[in-house]
């Protein structure tokens, strides 16, 4: 069968034209409406009591003009570092004298203060436009 003989039939010697429908779908881009988006940015008032700490050093020299063999080593007794001080002295022969220590003694204070700051949140706003 010719193309032409595909089209048509037949039918008791007569010549029918027989159609055919072709569908043609596409898509395009319609605009529906619009939309305003905002950016709002909210203040607020913020006070909290935090602990605040400090530390203090006291320092004591202690007097000892006490002789010793070798220079004693730094060292700590609980919440005081010790450290010792020594110096030559001249005498017919020389010796090493322990003078003083220095005591340093670490004062730990806590304080409560007040924070005051103002806080920021954003918030999103949209509007719809038809």
């Amino acid at each position: 069968m010719t193309q032409e003989n595909k089209k048509k039939a037949i039918i008791n010697n007569k010549t029918i034209k027989v159609h055919e429908e072709e569908l043609n779908i596409t898509k395009k881009d319609v605009e529906t409406g619009k939309v305003n988006i905002h950016k709002k940015v909210d203040t607020e008032n913020f006070s909290e009591k935090i602990p605040l700490a400090t530390e203090n050093f006291i320092i004591k020299h202690i007097d000892f003009n006490k002789e010793v063999k070798k220079t004693p080593k730094i060292r700590e007794k609980g919440n005081i570092t010790i450290i010792p001080v020594v110096k030559e002295v001249a005498v017919i022969t020389k010796k090493l004298m322990l003078i003083e220590e220095i005591h340093i003694i670490k004062v730990r204070t806590v304080t409560n203060k007040i924070i005051k700051t103002t806080l920021r949140k954003e918030k999103i706003i949209i509007n719809k436009e038809d």
